[in-house]
C-alpha cells in the first residue's frame, strides 16, 4: 500500500471521466460485478451527465451503496487533488491527451492508487519520465494500459511465460501474438487521443515506439518481424499489418523490464512479435495493403486540414457505438511462447499456448480490465516482482487480477506442446 495512503479515505474507488463513452460502461460494470458495500464516486465536469449517471444505476442497481456525484474539472488542481485524495484507488477515463497528466500527477501527489485505460506511447512515454521514480517513492501504484487490446496481450504473455517456468523450469526465448478480427467502431475519445499521437512528427513516433522506448532497461535484441505473410506452425497464416504492434511490443518489453532480475523474469533473451491472422493469402494481400492506405491516411493527420477533416467524421466526445455495436465483435486473441532451452541454433520444440477471448466486445472489455485492476488494487495488491510502485503495466497485477476477470467471464486457455504434441490443456 501507498505510503500516504495510510490515513482514513472517504472512497475506495473514484471514477474520473465517469461520464464519458468508457467511463460510463465501467462505472455499470463497477455496479454489477463489484462488492455492493463498495464506498464510490462518479466525477467528471458535467453535473447534468453525472445525475443522469446516477440516477440509471439506481435503476438497474437498487440493491447496492449507490456512487456520490463529485463535479469536477481537471483545471480545478485544488479540487481535483481534494477529490483524488479522498479515494484508495482512482480511475481515470479522461481523454488523457488534454486532461490524463493531471489526474496522474494528482494521484503521485496525494498517495492514490490508480488506472486508466491510456496505451498511446507518446503519453506514456512523458508520464514515466516525468512520475515512475516520484510514484515508486511514494508507493503507488499506476497502472497504465488496461484497455481492451494491451491488458489481455499482457495478460496472455504473463500467463505463458509463467507456465513455461512451472512445466520446465526455463526462460521465455520468443512470444509471437495472432490476432483475430479488430473493432473498428471507436468512440469519439478513442479516435482524439490516435489523431493527437499521429500528429506527432515522425521522428517523435519512431523513438516513443521503439522496442526499448519504455522498459526501464536497455532490450537487447532487434525485433525479427516477418513481413508480408507467412505461415506459423502453430498459428497459421500470419500478416505484420497490426496498427499497434509497435506500441504493444513497447508496452511489453516495459513489463519484461519491470520483471527482468526478479522471480517473475522473462529471459534476458525474450523477444515479442505480433502479426494479424490471415484465413487465406488473398486475405493475407489484402490485409497488407489495407495497412498501407491506414498507414498513409494517419500521416496526413500531421496536416491540420487533414486533421480536422478526420475529426469530423469521428463520433462526438464523450460517445461511441451503441450496445449491440459495441458487441458485435469479440476480443479475441492468442499468443505462441516458445521457452529458451539456451544458447545455439537449435529448433524450439517446447512451447506454451495462451488464448483468450471476451465475448462482450472491445469497450465493454475495456471497462471490465479497468474495474478489475482497480479492484485487484483495492482488496489485494500484490504486485509482481518486489514492486511497490511507479508507472506499472497490468501484468504486475498478476494471477490475482486473471482470476477477477475470470469471473466476469474473461476466458484465458493454456495449453502445454512439446516435441508438435499436445501434452496438457
Amino acid at each position: 500500500m501507498s505510503r500516504l495512503n495510510n490515513v482514513p479515505r472517504t472512497y475506495d474507488i473514484v471514477l474520473l471521466g465517469a461520464s464519458g463513452y468508457t467511463g460510463v460502461l465501467t462505472a455499470q460494470h463497477i455496479a454489477a460485478n463489484l462488492p455492493t458495500n463498495l464506498k464510490w464516486a462518479i466525477a467528471s465536469r458535467s453535473a447534468t451527465k453525472l445525475e443522469n449517471l446516477a440516477e440509471k444505476l439506481k435503476r438497474d442497481f437498487p440493491n447496492r451503496t449507490q456512487p456520490v456525484v463529485e463535479v469536477v474539472a481537471v483545471e480545478d488542481h485544488e479540487k481535483l487533488n481534494s477529490i483524488v485524495g479522498e479515494a484508495r484507488v482512482c480511475i481515470s477515463t479522461v481523454f488523457f491527451a488534454e486532461a490524463g497528466e493531471q489526474v496522474v500527477r494528482a494521484c503521485v501527489e496525494r498517495g492514490t492508487d490508480y488506472v486508466d485505460c491510456a496505451a498511446i506511447p507518446s503519453l506514456l512515454y512523458t508520464w514515466i519520465r516525468k512520475y515512475h521514480k516520484k510514484a515508486r517513492e511514494n508507493g503507488v501504484a499506476l497502472i497504465h494500459a488496461c484497455g481492451a487490446l494491451v491488458a489481455p496481450l499482457d495478460l496472455i504473455v504473463w500467463l505463458a511465460v509463467r507456465e513455461i517456468d512451472a512445466q520446465w523450469s526455463l526462460k521465455t526465448k520468443d512470444v509471437t501474438l495472432g490476432l483475430d478480427e479488430l473493432d473498428t467502431n471507436l468512440s469519439g475519445g478513442t479516435v482524439r487521443t490516435v489523431l493527437a499521437h499521429k500528429a506527432l512528427s515522425p521522428e517523435t513516433i519512431k523513438q516513443v515506439q521503439s522496442p526499448a522506448a519504455l522498459s526501464p532497461i536497455e532490450h537487447p535484441l532487434k525485433p525479427s518481424t516477418f513481413r508480408g505473410v507467412h505461415r506459423n506452425h502453430q498459428l497459421g497464416l500470419l500478416t505484420a499489418t497490426s496498427s499497434t504492434d509497435d506500441q504493444d511490443r513497447a508496452l511489453i518489453y516495459r513489463t519484461w523490464g519491470l520483471l527482468e532480475g526478479t522471480e517473475q523474469s522473462y529471459g534476458s533473451r525474450f523477444e515479442f512479435n505480433e502479426y494479424e491472422k490471415a484465413p487465406s493469402l488473398l486475405k493475407g494481400i489484402v490485409l497488407i495493403l489495407r495497412s498501407y492506405f491506414l498507414a498513409f491516411v494517419m500521416s496526413l493527420a500531421r496536416i491540420d486540414l487533414i486533421k480536422n477533416l478526420l475529426l469530423s467524421l469521428a463520433p462526438p466526445p464523450g460517445s461511441g457505438p451503441g450496445p449491440e455495436l459495441a458487441k458485435s465483435v469479440p476480443v479475441s486473441m492468442e499468443v505462441i511462447a516458445a521457452a529458451d532451452s539456451g544458447g545455439g541454433g537449435a529448433k524450439p520444440t517446447k512451447f506454451v499456448r495462451v488464448k483468450f477471448l471476451y465475448t462482450e466486445g472491445h469497450y465493454p472489455a475495456s471497462a471490465m480490465f479497468i474495474a478489475h485492476a482497480s479492484a485487484s488494487l483495492l482488496y489485494k495488491r500484490e504486485l509482481g516482482g518486489g514492486i511497490t510502485g511507479g508507472c506499472l503495466t497490468p501484468a504486475i497485477l498478476g494471477s490475482d487480477f486473471i482470476d477477477r476477470t475470470r469471473s466476469a467471464n474473461a476466458k484465458y486457455k493454456i495449453e502445454v506442446i512439446e516435441e508438435d504434441k499436445t501434452i496438457r490443456v
